[in-house]
């Protein structure tokens, strides 16, 4: 299986520029994506939200995206200023936080995640299994595997 999971390891993704047609929407609130399945303190999980197939796909150029510090077994994000509209999430843990996704022969070597708790069979899920609605607050739970 080859998980690509491109960019998404970064600290801090900016919002996409004003033209981007999925910045034209009204905020209308916040998404809180919530990890389960965590077993184990150490490391960071990276997160990163997608708001269009095409950068889903190519696991590049998230909306936004953050690694954040696992503590007491739990982890989460929270998102301010979410125009409403369709997304999708893609996660890993960096338990070694070393800042990629490691892989034994093309395979995670480390626990991973998609929205809706998405499957990977030979790559990563696709946008409409993974995607949700975000249409105010908005809270998730994604299950590492």
């Amino acid at each position: 299986m080859i998980l690509n999971f491109g960019s998404i390891a970064g600290l801090t993704y900016p919002v996409r520029a004003a033209n981007d047609a999925s910045t034209q929407r009204a905020a209308t609130g916040s998404l809180k994506v919530k990890v389960m399945g965590l077993k184990t303190d150490r490391g960071s999980v990276a997160f990163a939200l997608f708001g269009s197939r095409e950068t889903y796909q190519a696991m590049d150029n998230p909306l936004r995206g953050r690694l954040v510090k696992v503590r007491d077994g739990k982890c989460e994000w929270t998102v301010e200023n979410v125009p409403a509209g369709e997304y999708a999430v893609a996660l890993y843990h960096d338990r070694n936080d070393n800042g990629k996704l490691d892989t034994v022969f093309w395979f995670p070597a480390e626990p991973y995640g998609f929205s809706n708790n998405a499957r990977a069979l030979t790559s990563a899920p696709l946008f409409r299994d993974t995607k949700f609605v975000v249409d105010g607050d908005t809270v998730i739970e994604v299950e590492v595997r």
